[in-house]
């Protein structure tokens, strides 16, 4: 696993992380031309042909896996009147919205949440279709 130099240690190492804190604060990468994924640039350098890069969030297998949680809606046999979901990199967003389209819930509406300071997607909606995202020197603020 690839993350960013300043993800705090000490989380890994309640995970039992064994992986590579890689890449710079995004600010000093932004000014290289690398912009916010130079995590993401040396994650590829390290594929091989029997491994597999898969982003975080950004990935069409995430996505769908993230969709089995409207399957399993179904299976309970419940049809929500609305779903309200917290919104990060828009992985589980996605997902979801995939999953009530396949399962022809196209009119049950989909509330995101995020917190104050981590509000990524608010910023990218209001700023336009072609805005790009600011750069970060740091991780987003804790939550717990």
């Amino acid at each position: 696993m690839i993350t960013p130099q300043y993800t705090m240690k000490n989380e890994h190492h309640k995970q039992d992380f064994h992986g590579v804190l890689g890449g710079q604060p995004c600010r000093e990468a932004a000014a290289r031309g690398t912009g916010q994924e130079l995590p993401n640039v040396l994650a590829q350098s390290m594929v091989s042909a029997s491994d597999a890069f898969v982003h975080p969030f950004d990935d069409p297998l995430v996505r769908q896996g993230h969709s089995t949680m409207v399957d399993e809606i179904v299976r309970a046999g419940v049809r929500p009147g609305v779903i309200v979901l917290s919104v990060g990199g828009g992985g589980v967003l996605c997902g979801v919205v995939q999953g009530l389209h396949r399962h022809g819930w196209t009119e049950v509406p989909v509330v995101a949440v995020e917190p104050v300071g981590a509000d990524s997607l608010a910023q990218s909606v209001a700023a336009g279709p072609d805005a790009q995202a600011p750069p970060r020197d740091g991780p987003l603020p804790r939550l717990a």
